[in-house]
């Protein structure tokens, strides 16, 4: 049976895949990150993370802010499969102002960078990777807040 993939439509739903998840705080780098780019790098200067989380060996998604525009920075970063173009997936939603963008295509290390200015808004992030007939997705709560 094929798996349909939810689009930022369902993003309402947390979803973890049936794998191990690894969380770390604000600015941490997994140390198991096996892809040559990092989302700091992605977004560019000036953006510093907000909330990431894990699915080992299947996918980081990070959220990253940039407080001297206002911008939110979003990549899903592939952790494996780096010669193969999977379906990958990255996601911001806007609490506030309903906004949502979105990089939905078949990528060999990382979908996005995204970018949503929604200064002082609450955001929803996620992102997903479908290696063969494995779908491993994850979506945030309402986060950065501030």
């Amino acid at each position: 049976m094929k798996t349909i993939i939810g689009r930022v439509a369902a993003a309402g739903a947390a979803l973890v895949a049936a794998a191990t998840a690894l969380t770390a705080g604000p600015g941490a780098a997994y140390a198991s990150d096996v892809n040559p780019y990092s989302a700091s790098a992605l977004c560019g200067s000036g953006y510093k993370v907000v909330a990431s989380h894990g699915i080992e060996g299947a996918l980081y998604t990070y959220l990253l802010y940039n407080s001297s525009n206002g911008n939110n920075c979003a990549v899903t970063l592939k952790q494996k499969n780096f010669t193969t173009k999977d379906t990958t997936d990255v996601y911001i939603l806007s609490q506030d102002t309903h906004q949502s963008k979105e990089d939905f295509k078949p990528y060999t290390s990382y979908a996005g960078p995204i970018y949503m200015h929604a200064p002082g808004e609450c955001v929803k992030f996620g992102g997903q990777v479908m290696y063969g007939n494995l779908i491993y997705k994850w979506d945030s709560d309402w986060v950065a807040c501030d």
